[in-house]
């Protein structure tokens, strides 16, 4: 099944970072392997249907919008004809894609603005991760049935919504939050 989702994984555990465009899932999966994480992939996140959510690296750059560019000054900018302009960005220890399924050890669905003020965590319930899985999935619930089986077997996973406007403070907070 695949996913709008930004991945990293902390002790071979993964988190993913799913969200709609410009949510911050890029910022947070780079600024978590600035911190130590392995990145694992951003914009799309594909996991296993059987026997227990993994998610496979897909480690391709991550594209950047201007709300973060001043996290990441080194990084030159590019226009793009679609989303105007964007930075790319593959940090350096990025997972091979090649056997490099993690465990899914927790779900976050981040906000990020510079105008919010500290970091803060819910957690959510599985009926609430399962409908916004359903929204955040690439059309796999028409084209494969088991991707309903998926999304029932992530929503039971730890699930947090967060809002940051500091993506370091953001990280620091779910390394309490989630058990790998």
């Amino acid at each position: 099944a695949a996913f709008h989702a930004a991945a990293v994984s902390r002790d071979d555990v993964a988190i993913l970072f799913v969200g709609a465009k410009g949510s911050g899932k890029s910022t947070l999966a780079l600024t978590c392997a600035d911190l130590g994480a392995c990145y694992l992939g951003d914009e799309v996140a594909f996991v296993d249907f059987e026997p227990r959510p993994r998610v496979f690296a897909f480690p391709k750059a991550a594209t950047l919008k201007t709300g973060s560019f001043h996290l990441f000054l080194d990084v030159p900018t590019h226009a793009d004809p679609i989303r105007g302009p964007v930075r790319y960005l593959l940090p350096p220890g990025a997972a091979s894609p090649f056997g490099s399924a993690r465990p899914v050890g927790a779900i976050v669905f981040p906000t990020h603005s510079t105008r919010l003020g500290p970091a803060h965590a819910t957690r959510i319930s599985p009926q609430d991760a399962a409908l916004e899985l359903v929204r955040q999935s690439f059309g796999g619930l028409e084209r494969e049935p088991r991707t309903l089986n998926v999304i029932a077997r992530l929503a039971l996973v730890p699930t947090f919504r967060i809002e940051f406007g500091d993506a370091r403070e953001a990280c620091i907070l779910l390394n309490g939050l989630v058990e790998t």
